[in-house]
């Protein structure tokens, strides 16, 4: 006979909604009432109902209940549209994933200084915030009092943070991106980007292409960085080194390329890297896409877990998760079939 919640609840002599709750960890029944039913349900047989985990899922994303839940979304400004396209697009996905689970998600603005982000760490703390998202930032914010808050951040600049966070796959752009240049006939695939833009990720994509290269059996390129703008590094880089494709980060390459008199794709093969689903619709780039909206979507999912589980304060490093969220291929019109 299948044991139910009702069945845990008789034989733990408690209701039928504290076994409901302690079962799905929530912060609000003790600790030990928690682990008694929880090793109660294991001893008694209990398995979740997976038709009736569904049906609760599908009515909380249809008639969500609202427990006036705030988040935090702590950014380099509070006005929106003056953060890069990239961090809208986590904004927009965290705030929309924050209404469909009953949140409700507020942008702070946090300071450069030491001062600022302890002043806000105590606003949060005042107003009952117990959950921070955590965005890019053009610095660090190692003076937040994050002991006091469960907290996920966006982007790898929340390595040395010691947070939770989730991130785009920068392996899997690099390795799917070569490989569809490859498919497509190219043969010494080279690699540019933003210096600031590597230093962030943390050299990823740096790696991950000399990784390519040595499957791939090819010499060893080093890849061009270049500061913001600086696009005329380019041109003696692709003179030296007689690349017929590169990949690039920043679409704007392909613009001055063409200016410089570089017919693409005829004279070279040019792919994206990390493009958004929205840059895509509007532009001709081939180019492997990462829905951002999605890493912001993906935080919150974490910071709802962590709000149950009431896991307040940094992790220890080996109970640290990094969620890294895969992207897409999209054929454009800046690659050509050199086997054709």
């Amino acid at each position: 006979m299948k044991v139910t919640i009702k069945d845990i609840a008789k034989r733990a002599g408690v209701s039928h909604p504290t076994v409901s709750r302690a079962l799905r960890n929530d912060p609000q029944i003790s600790k030990a009432t928690t682990e008694r039913i929880q090793a109660l349900a294991e001893e008694m047989g209990y398995r979740p109902d997976p038709a009736m985990t569904a049906l609760t899922a599908y009515r909380t994303s249809v008639n969500p209940v609202y427990r006036l839940e705030k988040l935090a979304v702590l950014c380099a400004s509070q006005q929106v549209e003056s953060l890069p396209a990239h961090i809208q697009e986590q904004i927009l996905g965290i705030q929309t994933r924050s209404k469909e689970l009953g949140f409700d998600a507020e942008i702070f603005q946090v300071g450069e200084s030491k001062k600022e982000q302890v002043q806000l760490g105590k606003t949060l703390f005042n107003r009952g915030i117990r959950g921070v998202i955590v965005t890019a930032l053009p610095w660090q914010i190692s003076a937040f009092p994050w002991g006091k808050f469960c907290a996920v951040g966006i982007g790898e600049n929340a390595e040395p943070l010691g947070l939770h966070y989730v991130h785009g796959d920068h392996d899997h752009a690099i390795s799917t991106t070569y490989k569809q240049l490859r498919a497509h006939g190219y043969q010494n695939i080279g690699y540019c980007n933003i210096e600031s833009s590597e230093k962030r990720n943390r050299h990823l994509f740096f790696a991950s292409y000399l990784k390519q290269r040595v499957l791939d059996g090819q010499d060893l390129q080093v890849p061009l960085l270049y500061g913001k703008g600086e696009f005329s590094r380019l041109l003696p880089w692709l003179k030296l080194h007689h690349f017929d494709a590169i990949m690039i980060d920043d679409p704007g390459i392909v613009e001055f390329l063409s200016n410089a008199g570089i017919q693409i794709p005829e004279d070279l093969g040019v792919a994206g890297l990390g493009t958004s689903a929205k840059e895509k619709s509007t532009s001709n780039l081939a180019t492997y896409v990462l829905e951002r909206q999605r890493l912001g979507r993906r935080a919150v999912d974490f910071m709802q877990s962590m709000l149950h589980k009431n896991e307040v304060g940094l992790p220890a490093p080996a109970a640290r998760y990094v969620l890294s969220t895969r992207g897409y291929w999209h054929e454009g019109r800046t690659l050509r079939h050199l086997k054709e």
